[in-house]
């Protein structure tokens, strides 16, 4: 990863540069591997290889609406604009480590930052969230809790 911001997770925002709007939110919580960059910048580059995709096998709605100009997609008179128009900002980002996570655990009387039952912390943990152990699935949590705010900020409705 080349720059600071692209190896953090959490929750990011995609911007139209043409049409100066915020369009969507998402979440990034896989830590880089070996050559493979994680976080937000990992995240983006598989947003890419899908806008540029010929076909939208599952339908997303964003990849209609901003396919690339390399996709024969972009000849869509739906699309709302090109994916090479779209940029990424970083909305909350945390670092990919157990330090983190460990502090998304704790509850607010223990010194974390959110508050938890008994019952709610249990639910998380029993989660299952792909290759997440642990309190990773508190940083999981965290990012999705920050995705779908910054998602109904953006809806239109």
């Amino acid at each position: 990863c080349s720059n600071e911001e692209g190896g953090l997770v959490g929750a990011y925002l995609s911007y139209d540069a043409n049409e100066e709007e915020w369009v969507r939110a998402g979440k990034a919580t896989a830590a880089g591997k070996g050559n493979k960059c994680g976080g937000m910048k990992g995240r983006w580059h598989d947003h890419e290889k899908r806008h540029k995709a010929h076909d939208n096998v599952d339908d997303s709605q964003y990849y209609d609406l901003y396919p690339s100009k390399e996709s024969i997609r972009s000849k869509n008179p739906m699309k709302a604009g090109l994916f090479e128009n779209l940029q990424q900002f970083v909305a909350a980002g945390f670092a990919p480590n157990d330090a983190t996570a460990a502090q998304f655990e704790k509850d607010y009387a223990s010194g974390g930052l959110f508050f938890y039952t008994s019952d709610e912390k249990a639910s998380v943990l029993r989660t299952n969230f792909s290759g997440k152990l642990g309190n990773q699935k508190f940083s999981e949590m965290v990012a999705y809790l920050f995705e779908l705010g910054y998602d109904l900020a953006l809806s239109r409705s």
